[in-house]
């Protein structure tokens, strides 16, 4: 399906055009590539405010052709956040425009995309917070160019720790940031608790042996070595590790032969959930019925509704608090289900919060420019979904979560906070 041609069930507009509508919501589709502009023209009844107040947020997302998965989840929690907020951050109008980061005909990070869609927010003076990616491997591109531009970044999903700590790749985190000034900040926890916390959460279930298959990317290859390091030292016995592509869906009866051929307790995969269904139907198909577990890259509601019945029994961690984990989950779940026509994805939390705290920035700031900013957003205090938020000196969340969620009866369910210890 051509992304352009997506039914947003709102009101569209010629590439050109930039006329204010006296409807609260407006989407703009242009290009190649879907555009998400979402204006503030003003409470009902009242005129509209004086323009030279606007501002703007762009996000980067990888968004799927057929609207599921974790880029939708997330962007449809920063739709519903800015609505909320009446498209306003203080006393000013605020502009929100969504990039796709991915392939035309699926949600496969494209790094050129991410690439191009930083230096268009990076140009643009009015935007003062850019929302993405999800993805760590989007993060590594564009979070250099962003840093140059003075551009404060919120990551909703980046979870690879090299982004902002030493001690993983060679560089890094320094490499990331050309100013020498931190502009990158996330809202969820890194992978050297998330691996820790499934290989804890394996071990407690009484696996002993246990095969990993990596993403090859530094998302899947940092989370596969952070859950590694914590097998070694409880006694986990990684009997075999394989390295697959983003979203490969061929040429895996080798890889499937031999996993069973080594007989593990425990599938560990890291990576997206673009190449686990594909994984997953070719263990089915070649009779392997070992148990299952992901990283929070495959926790999406979109992992059963492609799997159907053969996504009973999966295991993911997820780097923050599920839905039914929130202590408004029924408030939260019904402004959801009313606006989208749909239950919130895990990743509706993240997305819904970054953009509350890039709204609270903005107007704690007051002033329209970038370095204040930036400044204001590293000393933010802001109560979210998921809990209370603030940012250490490297840009990390304060709010560390790690939850355990299984499939049962065509639903995810949460086994509550794991341990990392």
């Amino acid at each position: 399906m051509d992304k352009d041609k997506l039914d947003i069930k709102m009101i569209t507009k010629s590439n050109d055009s930039r006329q204010s509508t006296t409807q609260t919501n407006c989407f703009k589709i242009w290009g190649l590539r879907i555009t998400l502009i979402v204006l503030l023209l003003g409470s009902l009844g009242a005129c509209q405010p004086d323009e030279t107040n606007a501002i703007r947020i762009v996000a980067s997302l990888p968004l799927s052709p057929d609207k599921s998965g974790l880029g939708w989840d997330t962007a449809q929690g920063m739709l519903l956040a800015i609505e909320e907020a009446n498209y306003q951050a203080g006393d000013f109008i605020v502009e929100f425009e969504l990039l796709d980061a991915s392939g035309p005909d699926d949600d496969i990070l494209v790094p050129e995309r991410e690439e191009a869609n930083a230096k268009k927010a990076a140009a643009d003076a009015e935007v003062l917070i850019y929302l993405g990616n999800s993805y760590s491997s989007g993060c590594k591109v564009g979070i250099p160019i962003l840093n140059q531009a003075g551009l404060a970044q919120i990551s909703p999903g980046a979870t690879y720790p090299g982004l902002t700590k030493q001690g993983f790749a060679a560089g890094e985190p320094a490499i990331y940031y050309p100013s020498g000034e931190r502009t990158f900040f996330r809202v969820v926890t890194t992978d050297d608790m998330q691996g820790p916390a499934g290989a804890f959460w394996a071990q407690d279930q009484g696996m002993e042996r246990v095969y990993i298959v990596e993403q090859e990317d530094i998302y899947g290859q940092g989370l596969s070595r952070a859950f590694n390091q914590i097998a070694q030292i409880i006694d986990l016995n990684v009997v075999g590790t394989s390295t697959v592509a983003e979203g490969q869906n061929t040429g895996l009866e080798t890889l499937v032969a031999d996993i069973a051929a080594q007989q593990p307790d425990l599938i560990y995969y890291t990576g997206f959930r673009s190449g686990a269904v594909p994984l997953i139907q070719a263990l089915k198909q070649g009779d392997v019925t070992t148990s299952f577990m992901g990283g929070d890259g495959i926790f999406t509601p979109a992992l059963i509704e492609e799997l159907g019945p053969d996504a009973e029994g999966i295991m993911a961690t997820f780097t923050g608090l599920s839905v039914d984990q929130l202590d408004d989950s029924e408030g939260f779940t019904q402004r959801y289900e009313d606006r989208f026509g749909t239950q919130p994805g895990g990743w509706s939390i993240p997305g819904y919060d970054a953009m509350n705290i890039a709204l609270a920035a903005i107007a704690q700031a007051g002033q329209a420019e970038r370095a204040t900013v930036l400044n204001s957003l590293r000393y933010i205090n802001h109560d979210g979904l998921a809990g209370h938020y603030s940012f250490d000196q490297n840009g990390d969340t304060r709010l560390l979560l790690i939850s355990g969620m299984y499939v049962q009866d065509g639903q995810w369910h949460s086994e509550g906070l794991l341990r990392v210890q």
